[in-house]
């Protein structure tokens, strides 16, 4: 597949194509994707290589999709900050329906971008990382133990 990623099946298509061990359903491509719409950003494939493009200074970056996918963990998670914000120095007597309604939307994004994000290298070095450190900490007789 070469040109430019626009529907989620197309990126799941691409995922599977080149073999790349990331499971990702339809619905959670296409919240991938719309984040990256909705920053003036879009993915493009080429000879198997994947790149962040930027729509708005049109220059595209090499790049893998645990790094798509933290950069649209980081988006979500800014735009949680920012309505919740609004929402909260709000007038007591302001109508936020619209803000709340947004608010409902993207901590459901949230949820499935955290399932998403636990296949990341992120996340699995996270994970390496504590494991490390629970075993630095345990004693002779906790690993005697095994």
């Amino acid at each position: 597949m070469k040109g430019r990623i626009e529907k989620p099946e197309h990126l799941t298509a691409w995922l599977n194509e080149e073999r790349i061990p990331f499971q990702l359903s339809l619905k959670e491509a296409e919240i991938i994707l719309g984040y990256l719409e909705g920053s003036a950003y879009s993915l493009e494939t080429e000879d198997g290589i994947l790149f962040l493009c930027d729509d708005v200074e049109e220059k595209r970056e090499k790049t893998e999709i645990d790094d798509v996918v933290q950069k649209v963990c980081e988006t979500n998670y800014e735009l949680i900050e920012e309505t919740a914000a609004k929402i909260m120095e709000a007038e007591i007597s302001a109508d936020t329906r619209l803000e709340e309604d947004s608010l409902a939307r993207l901590m459901e994004d949230e949820k499935a971008l955290a399932l998403v994000f636990l296949q990341t290298r992120f996340q699995k070095g996270l994970e390496q990382a504590l494991r490390q450190a629970a075993e630095k900490k345990k004693t002779p007789a906790d690993r005697a133990r095994r």
